[in-house]
Formats: C-alpha cells, structure tokens, sequence
C-alpha cells in the first residue's frame, strides 16, 4: 500500500485494532493529539510504531512521576508561590513523625493542670499535642472532677501529716513533681545517717533520753559486724518553705506582659502572617494547624480562673511536716516542711477554681471544633504528602525545644518569686525504715503516731523503741519493753539511739518551727 491512499479491507481493519490500542496509550500516559499524529504519519511498520509509542509514553510517565517532586502533592493544587523540589521520601516521613510521635496521652493530662495551678490560667504551646484541646473541653464540661482526675492517676501520691497523724492522697500531685524538680536542681549532696553510735553509761536511764557521741554525717559511718548484709537503704528528701515579702523581679514583670492583652492580639498577628505565608506556598495542612492554634491562644485568654480562698493561708501556728511518698512501701520519701500555708495548699487543698458561665461553655465548644479541626489538618499532611510535612515538622520541634527548655521551668520560677516563696531542698539516707520514721516522729515533736500505721505495724516492739525514743503510741499499753524477748531487747537497743541521733542531725540541718 503506497503512502498516502486510504486503507481498505484488513489494512484498514489492522489500522482500527492499532489506533484503539494507541488511543488506550494516549489515555493512560496523557499523550497529546499532535504527538499521536507525528507518531502515526512517520512510522511504516507495526513494530516500529508501537515502540516510537512506549518510548513517548515512558518519557511521559516519567514526567508524571515527577510532579510530587515539585512540591505539588497528591491533590496536584498550583499554589500562588511554587516551592523547590522535595524528595517523596523526605514528604513522606517527616509527615508521619506528628501524626505518630505527637499524640497527647494521661501525663499530658497530668502536666496540663499542673501547669494552670500553678500559673492561674491556660498556655497552650504553638502546636499543642493531639488531643490536648479535648482535654481543655474535658476541663471546662467536668470541672472540678477532670482536676481531681489528671492530678491522682498519674501521680498517685500519699501523704502523712506527721503532726495529726492524718493520712490522705496528694490533691495537687503535678504542682508537687514540678516544686520537687525544680528544688532538686540545687541538690549538692546527701548525707549519710549514722548506723552505729556508742552510748555512754547512762544511755538508757530513762526513756528517750540517751546521749551519743560526736557523729560525722558527711561520710558513710562504718557498719559493724552484725549489721553486715543487705540493708533496704531509705532516702529521705526534705524541703524547706518559707514566704517573705519580695520585689518584682524580671521574670514576675515578663509574666504580667506575656498575659497581658497587647502580646496576645501581637501574637495572634504574627502566627496569622505566618499561615499566610504557608498558604502561598500550599501548605494548607500546617497553616490550618498553626491558624487553629493561634485562635484558641485567644480563647484561653478568654478564660478566667480563680483562687480559692484558702489558697497559701496558714490558720496554724507552727511549720508543716508532711511526708510524702508513691506508697506505703517506697524507698524515696519527700517531706514538706515550712510555712504550713505553702505546704497544705500543695498537698492538700485545690489552688485553682473555675466558675461556671455562659462563656466557658461556649469556649468549651470551641476547644471541641479545635480538635476535631486539628484531627483533619494533621490527617490531610500525609496523604498531601508535599511540602506541609515538613512544615509541620518543624513546628512540632519547636513546639518541643520550648516545651523542653522554657515552659515548665519559667513557670515554677515565676510562681515562686511572684508568690514571694523560696524553697531549699537537702536529702539524707537512713540505714532502715524505722530509723528514719522514729527520727521524723522526734523531728515533729508531736504525740500523734496514727501516721505511720500503715507503714509500720502496731506491735510490742515497735511500742518500746517508741518509748525509748520519747514517742509512745497513746493507744497502746506502756512498759512494752518488758515484754520482749532478747533479740527484740537488743534491737530496741540499738534502734532507739540510732534514732535520736537521726533526729538531731535533722534539727542541725534543717530547723522548724513547732
């Protein structure tokens, strides 16, 4: 068949079967009629075309291919400024790090009512954590109830009230680990209790009454033969409290600007600029995250919490001495001592109230849209899978190095000084349990013993070494001493001057007020 003549019979049969499987080709590598006519008019043999075909639609696929290395993504939307190429793996990963490594969990829940009780309001980070504006809804729709809630199961701690002999569970456990934290930072050393004293002549003339010689503390006092073996060794952190009148610092005048409407309205503009930057760019998915987070800064300023009448009131004459631990069985204990005000407000009554009104129910609806609204935009960043991945990478890491590095410390630092609170920690380690509780009972100087109840067992032993120490339990029959066998004698004995020369180390160290 010359070139040029219509074809006719199989000729034009064949050409059918080849432009449908041609046009197949053209609709799946989105070939152009002017390529598909070139390709037509130069080839003269099947074989030839067909091959001319697959290397166009290679190149083409290629091309396709490529798109999401432009930056485009999947939903292939122009934005108003093209970004540079990004590798899919790059887009890829870094998408899925927020999605799996970003999730808010029961200590976010923990440290979010430590953080309001201690500074009297809500600051969320730029990027708050999946689910932390559920928890702000959960807040604001259960109250008292969510506090009481994030404060116990996370950080379940009991408290002893040396002085009455009460015992109840820690109402601010967050407030607690953050005041312990920042203390312990100014931790130097601990001081070794000693394990072996020699008592004079008249050591035992009477009970608690024993007198010791000189006992160096600052080193590990060797132990004697009987003593040798494993010990249970007790740590035994105190904390000092003391309030003083105090001027503003720069860290209290901060705090009034960064609350202060100003920031906030400068704030919220500077975040929007920023998601108007990322909208030019295309990404929609971090520029929704950042555009919710910027506007619910504004409804946590809109919130208003208050302070309890109780709040650091001291109705006591003499310091607090409370005791505080995971459980009864632990082997690190934190005892709180000082202005009774500071003490009982940590431990033991509510530091923040929120009133309910119209405006915390509707704030509470928002919260609720907000994570909803945050679900979707941190979802639509993987399967964009452009440039939003990595922007929501690197807000989430600067939501953590100022989490990390600014959050949790300023705030403790500027609730003590705008507070007027100074707070001095001092750790000891005691040889056994019943030395250390016997010295905090002598420390206290109080009669009540109900407190140790559960952590020692009411017997006759442990009622003569209290007598021996000057610290009788009042419910028990005196004389307990001579109802004891040898071994028992021997142990009160020797646990009864060991304790009161515990207890004298910890007057010397840190004094109290009773």
């Amino acid at each position: 068949m010359r070139t040029g003549q219509p074809a006719t019979g199989k000729y034009a049969e064949g050409k059918g079967e080849e432009s449908h499987s041609q046009s197949n080709i053209y609709l799946r590598f989105r070939t152009t009629k002017k390529d598909m006519a070139y390709l037509e008019g130069s080839a003269r043999v099947r074989n030839t075309n067909y091959l001319a075909l697959l290397g166009l639609a290679s190149f083409y696929s290629a091309g396709a291919q490529n798109t999401d290395n432009l930056g485009l993504g999947t939903t292939d939307l122009e934005p108003f400024l093209r970004p540079v190429k990004l590798p899919s793996i790059i887009a890829e990963w870094s998408a899925l790090l927020p999605l799996t490594c970003y999730l808010a969990d029961r200590s976010q829940n923990h440290k979010l009512v430590g953080e309001i009780s201690v500074s009297g309001r809500l600051s969320p980070s730029l990027f708050p954590r999946l689910g932390i504006f559920d928890s702000i809804f959960r807040l604001l729709s259960e109250g008292s109830e969510f506090l009481d809630k994030a404060s116990s199961l996370q950080d379940a701690s009991v408290v002893f009230d040396v002085n009455w002999g009460s015992v109840f569970p820690c109402a601010n456990g967050s407030v607690c680990s953050m005041v312990c934290a920042h203390a312990l930072r100014s931790l130097e050393k601990t001081i070794k209790m000693p394990e072996n004293v020699t008592k004079t002549s008249n050591s035992v003339s009477s009970p608690g009454t024993e007198s010791i010689e000189q006992v160096k503390c600052e080193a590990p006092v060797e132990v004697g033969a009987e003593d040798q073996g494993y010990r249970r060794y007790q740590t035994l952190r105190v904390f000092k409290f003391d309030r003083h009148m105090v001027k503003e610092n720069i860290l209290v005048k901060l705090g009034r600007v960064t609350y202060s409407w100003y920031f906030i309205v400068g704030k919220t503009m500077v975040l929007l600029g920023v998601c108007v930057v990322l909208a030019l760019f295309g990404s929609y998915g971090s520029m929704a995250v950042l555009f919710i987070s910027s506007l619910s800064q504004v409804a946590c300023h809109l919130l208003n919490f208050r302070r309890p009448a109780t709040y650091l009131r001291n109705n006591e004459s003499h310091d607090a001495c409370m005791l505080v631990a995971t459980h009864e069985n632990s082997i690190t204990w934190n005892l709180f001592v000082g202005d009774r005000g500071v003490v009982d407000s940590i431990l033991n009554k509510p530091m923040i109230e929120l009133p309910l009104s119209k405006t915390t129910t509707a704030l509470g609806y928002w919260f609720s849209f907000a994570h909803f609204m945050q679900i979707l935009a941190m979802t639509y960043v993987p399967a964009q899978k452009s440039w939003d991945g990595p922007c929501l990478l690197i807000l989430m890491v600067f939501a953590l190095l100022f989490e990390l590095l600014y959050q949790e410390a300023h705030l403790m630092k500027s609730w003590l000084s705008r507070e007027g609170i100074t707070v001095k920690c001092k750790s000891f380690q005691f040889g056994s349990r019943y030395q250390m509780m016997g010295a905090l009972q002598v420390y206290s100087g109080r009669g009540a013993t109900a407190w140790m109840d559960g952590i020692l067992a009411r017997c006759d032993r442990r009622q003569a070494w209290l007598e021996r120490i000057g610290a009788p339990d009042p419910l028990l029959p005196r004389d307990a001493y001579d109802r004891l066998g040898k071994p028992d004698k021997d142990w009160v004995d020797r646990m009864g001057p060991l304790t009161i020369a515990a207890a004298r180390i910890l007057e010397d160290e840190v004094p109290m007020v009773r």
